[in-house]
Parts: structure tokens; C-alpha cells; sequence
């Protein structure tokens, strides 16, 4: 049942104001903490043991609190209102203020070459205004500003909008959790941009963020929570916002999907219609379920193996008299090794008939739609479940957006996914953005329209490359530079070689990067037999592709299809939506496999190159 959450005084009862003159209406009272998995933030202990801290650490890191302005010349002006430093991990500010004022908060540590900021708007009649700085302590989560508890960005209270929640029912399950909603809307100079409306802390499994919002526009709200990969928790859902909106956000267990309702407004008809549905609540209750099980097994498992593999190591560090503390297991006990008994892999041509010039190909008889049906029936529970969720909710967004005469909400239902990718549907999209571009102002329709549309045609485009790009088929010739600027044909090259690996991948892509070194292997083990590899680089600039290609030391063809993402000419031309994409091409530039793991990959060339009664004639 929808219901809406009264939150009010977030901070009165965690606060304790030392040395507050209340009787200033104009006095602001800024608290800042530094916050790691260990402290609690409603205490009065400090954070960090006296003394501690050094001029790298958060804990003594500078704070200044400022506003913008123009001076009477007319230029941009920083005024400052006050400042500080953080003493063992905590820090109290106070200044005077006429009226309610966006002010921006910086942090700023050492040498004050790395800061942090977050605005908020600071209203004499609420006075205290409460950050915390949120160090989780570990290499991939770096450090984070928020406010605590509520976030308040309002200064046109007839744009104003609200986002409650309320987490209590996880809080024992979650530490330090961070709630951001961002989007369409004003930056601090009043320029429609995207922004971050809120980012806030939870307090007592709580939090409140206010914002504006200039038209009907779709947000996202996200939750961040845990330690360490075993208690580590994300979740997200998409809102509709208007002005005046009040939108109640919770958790469903360990659900990736927030449910987020409202009592009237476009967010009801277009988001609560279907997701608190029964069915849908029904189905989205099974899949929190069967996560969390999956994460419990999965955590057992690496528990149960890492005991199994130290045991093995101080096994055999007795027998043979080494030093434990030093001994290693030279592979992870999660890792998998190749079956080399496992049968070859399959080249499927998705029942398309080879290209003459490639009949030498060996196809198998069955589809690669038939393949990935396979596939996807051995993922786990929770992942078909979730693609249950995917279905229904395109199932009913494609419903209210056939049968909607606002446009305004046919454009909210589009971009919440209805004909869109992941839809069997979406080439119905096309008239239905154009539809909505003849109903609504020229602005909007540039704005929000048909630049939508314009990229939906383009996927539309590049998927039916992809599918058309199966073993059985030329691969699309191509010239591209190297590194030093030499231009390079595809079709020149590979007739050259015996077989070659057309591999797409950028600075950014971790599963390229983490092909590379199993690559390597591949490479010094059977390049003298002809095999060679043709990265093919999407970064957008030359010196980010040189960079990466100096850093991972690349020993094979290197080439860059440098643009802005999804402007690459080679990537549009191969069909890639996403990377790591691959081919693995003949010297006469047929397509004989394409999207192996490394691991498959491995297993096509000791086939080809270790099997003797393989004929060097047939090229396949």
C-alpha cells in the first residue's frame, strides 16, 4: 500500500550545538564530521584518536564554507563566509546570513590539491546544516562528501520538490548508507544542466532531500551501503518529478531495485501503476530473495575455499619447511582452470548462409539464438528473475505509452524504457518520438526529443550490423593509424597471417584491460603459427590510447578508431554496442569466430595449431 513518510527534524535529536547563540535569526551553525566503518556518527567520540591525523588524511582536512555573487563591476565573486579545520575528525562553523542562501562546502586535504564539495541552501529559520565526510577505507571507494540526514537545494519554492525514505528495515544490514538522487536541473548558476539534487547520509535509516525541478523530468535514486564486498549494497530506481512532488523511496531486502511511491502526479500513473502492482511486487519480493541467497552461497563458497586454500598452504609449507607468513598460493582458489577435454568451441552463423568467399567456414548446424537460449537458461534464479522484472516493466511502459494522448507523458514513457533497448519493440519508438516532437514546443523537442530519437535510430543501425556480422561473413575491410600515424588495411594484413583477432577496447574498459595478460600468453605461444591480434582502441583522444598502450605494454597491432564514443567509423561499422567485442578473422578475411572469452579462445587455437590433421588449406 502507498503511503507517505512524515520526516521531520532529521538532526534535532543526533546534534549536540556547543556554544550556539540561538537567539541570532541570521546565525547558520555548519557540523562536519569525518566518518570511517567504525564510528558511529551520532557520538560524541571523536573519530580519530587525538593527534592522529595527518595532512593527507580527511580527518584534519580544511573546510570553507562560500557563496557566488556578482561584484558591482559585474565579474563573479567568491565570498566566503567561513572556514575551518577538522580536529580530531570533527569541525563546527558559524556565520550570518539575511536570507536563504545556496552556499557550496569544500573540503580540501594537504597541499589543498584534492577537495571535495557539495551545495546546499542554507535557510536562517532551520540554522544547522550537518556533512559528513565518508571514508570507507578501501582503494576502490574513495572517499565522499554528503550532507547528513536532508539536503535542502530550494530557493524557488514553486519548483520545490521532495524525496523521502526510509531504510530502518535494512539498517542492520547496511553501514554507512549514501542516498544521491541527481538528474535534469539548475546548477548553482541557474543553467539547466545535470545535477546532483542530493546526496545525504542516512540517519537512523532516514533522509530527506529538496530540490527543484523546472518540467516533468526523470530522475534517478540511488543507494550505496556497505564495508566490504560481503555486506556491500546498491540500489537504484528511476522517478517522474514535477514541481510539488512528494515521493516516498524503500528498499525491497536486497533487491537492486528500489520501490519509490506517490500519491497522485505523473509519477503514479506512469511508475506506481505498474511497480506496486501485485504482481510485480510479488515477483520483485522473489528476486530480493533469491539474491540475497545467491550472495550468502557465493560468501560461503570464497570463505570455505580461502580456509581450504590456507590449510593446503600450511600443509605444504610443514612438509617442505618454508615460512608460512610467506608462502603464496600461486592461483586463487576462486579461479577456473580450461577443461582440456572439453569438446571444441562451436562457430555459429545465427542460420545465415555463408558468404561464397567464405564456404570454408565450418558452421554448426545449430543457431547462435539457440546458443544464448542455452545460456541464458544456466544463469542464476536471480538473474532470470530479474529479467522478469526487465519484461514486465517494458511490458506495461510500452502499454501506457500506446494508449497515452499526453505527450508529455508519452515522452516520460519513453525514456523510462518503453520501445527502447531493451525491448523486442524498438523500432516502434521511432514514430513515437516523432509524434511527440510535433505535439510539444520547439525547445523541448530539441532539448529532450530528437536527439533521443537520433540515438535509438543509431542503435537501431549498429544492432543490425552486429547481427549481421556472423562467422560465415566478410569481415567489413577498414583503414586505421597506428601509433605513429602509419595507416594499416585490414585485408592487406590478415592476408598476411593466418588468423587474426580483431579485439575492441579502450583506456576505460576493465574486462579489456583484464584480457590483456591471458592475451599475451596467446600471443608469445602461437604467434610464430600466424596468429595475430588487431586492438583496435575507442578512447577519444590519441594521447589517452598512446598512454594505455604504453602502460600495458601491447606487443601486437595497435590501432585507434579515436572519436567520441559511439562515433567511432570501424566500431560502427563492426556492429560494437559495447566492449570488450572481438572477431576472430581468416587470411581471407572471413569471420570465423566472434565474442570469445579468452578462455574459448585458447581452446580454438590448441585446436587449430596443436591438432596435427588440422589442414593449413581450409582457413577455418
Amino acid at each position: 500500500m502507498k503511503r507517505l513518510l512524515g520526516l521531520v527534524g532529521l538532526l534535532s535529536a543526533s546534534l549536540s550545538l556547543s556554544a550556539a547563540d540561538t537567539e541570532s535569526s541570521k546565525q547558520f551553525i555548519i557540523i562536519g564530521k569525518y566518518v570511517t566503518p567504525s564510528v558511529d556518527i551520532s557520538a560524541d567520540t571523536s573519530s580519530v584518536e587525538e593527534g592522529t591525523g595527518t595532512a593527507s588524511d580527511w580527518s584534519v582536512a580544511s573546510v570553507v564554507v562560500s557563496f557566488e555573487t556578482v561584484n558591482d563591476e559585474g565579474n563573479n565573486e567568491t565570498v566566503e563566509l567561513a572556514s575551518g579545520k577538522l580536529i580530531d575528525g570533527k569541525v563546527e562553523l558559524t556565520g550570518e546570513i539575511d536570507e536563504p542562501k545556496m552556499v557550496t562546502i569544500t573540503a580540501s586535504k594537504g597541499d589543498g590539491q584534492e577537495s571535495m564539495k557539495r551545495t546546499v541552501v542554507i535557510d536562517p529559520e532551520k540554522k544547522v546544516v550537518s556533512f559528513a565526510i565518508v571514508d570507507r577505507q578501501v582503494a576502490y571507494r574513495p572517499a565522499r562528501m554528503v550532507l547528513f540526514g536532508n539536503s535542502n537545494r530550494v530557493r524557488d519554492h514553486t519548483r520545490k520538490f521532495t524525496i523521502t525514505g526510509d531504510f530502518r528495515s535494512m539498517q542492520d544490514e547496511l553501514s554507512l548508507g549514501i542516498i544521491t538522487v541527481s538528474g535534469p536541473g539548475f546548477n548553482t548558476e541557474g543553467e539547466l544542466s545535470r545535477v546532483t539534487h542530493g546526496s545525504v547520509l542516512l540517519e537512523d535509516g532516514m533522509f530527506s532531500i529538496e530540490s527543484e525541478i523546472h518540467e516533468p523530468s526523470l530522475l534517478m535514486v540511488t543507494a550505496m551501503a556497505g564495508e566490504n564486498a560481503f555486506n556491500e549494497y546498491f540500489g537504484s530506481v528511476e522517478i517522474v518529478v514535477e514541481p510539488h512532488d512528494e515521493i516516498v523511496i524503500e528498499p525491497r531486502g536486497w533487491s537492486r531495485e528500489l520501490v519509490a511511491s506517490a500519491e497522485s502526479g505523473r509519477h503514479d500513473r506512469l511508475v506506481d501503476s505498474w511497480q506496486q502492482s501485485e504482481p510485480y511486487q510479488a515477483l520483485l519480493n522473489r528476486y530480493a530473495k533469491s539474491y540475497k541467497d545467491f550472495r550468502d552461497a557465493w560468501e560461503a563458497s570464497w570463505r570455505a575455499r580461502q580456509v581450504a586454500a590456507k590449510a593446503s598452504t600450511k600443509e605444504e609449507a610443514v612438509s617442505t619447511g618454508e615460512d608460512i607468513d610467506t608462502k603464496q598460493s600461486e592461483e586463487s582458489p576462486l579461479s577456473d582452470e580450461i577443461d582440456e577435454e572439453v569438446e571444441p568451441v562451436l562457430a555459429y552463423s545465427s542460420g545465415k548462409p555463408a558468404a561464397v568467399e567464405c564456404e570454408h567456414v565450418q558452421l554448426a548446424d545449430e543457431s547462435l539464438e539457440s546458443d544464448e537460449a542455452s545460456s541464458e537458461s544456466e544463469n542464476p534464479e536471480y538473474h532470470r528473475l530479474f529479467l522478469d522484472l526487465v519484461d514486465m516493466r517494458t511490458e506495461a511502459l510500452e502499454k501506457i505509452a500506446s494508449n497515452t494522448q499526453d505527450p508529455m507523458d508519452l515522452l516520460l514513457a519513453l525514456e523510462l524504457g518503453a520501445y527502447g533497448y531493451n525491448s523486442d519493440n524498438i523500432k516502434k519508438s521511432i514514430p513515437l518520438y516523432d509524434k511527440v516532437a510535433s505535439m510539444v514546443d520547439e525547445e523541448l523537442a530539441d532539448r529532450r526529443v530528437r536527439s533521443a530519437r537520433d540515438e535509438i535510430a543509431d542503435f537501431i543501425e549498429v544492432d543490425e550490423i552486429d547481427k549481421s556480422l556472423v562467422p560465415g561473413q566478410i569481415a567489413p575491410d577498414f583503414s586505421l593509424p597506428n601509433l605513429e600515424g602509419v595507416e594499416v588495411e585490414l585485408h592487406d594484413f590478415v592476408a598476411e597471417k593466418d588468423i587474426v583477432l580483431i579485439d575492441f577496447w579502450a583506456s576505460w574498459c576493465g574486462p579489456c584491460i583484464a584480457a590483456f595478460p591471458h592475451l599475451k600468453e596467446l600471443y608469445s605461444d602461437y604467434g610464430d603459427n600466424g596468429f595475430e591480434i588487431v586492438a583496435i582502441s575507442l578512447d577519444r583522444t590519441h594521447e589517452i590510447w598512446e598512454e594505455a598502450s604504453v602502460e600495458h605494454d601491447l606487443p601486437w597491432m595497435d590501432l585507434g578508431d579515436i572519436a567520441e564514443p559511439g562515433e567511432g567509423i570501424v566500431a560502427k561499422a563492426y556492429g560494437v554496442k559495447s566492449i570488450p567485442k572481438s572477431f576472430l578473422v581468416d587470411k581471407y578475411g572471413c569471420i570465423n569466430h566472434r565474442d570469445l572469452r579468452s578462455e574459448e579462445l585458447e581452446r580454438v587455437l590448441k585446436a587449430r595449431y596443436d591438432d596435427t590433421t588440422v589442414s593449413d588449406e581450409t582457413g577455418s
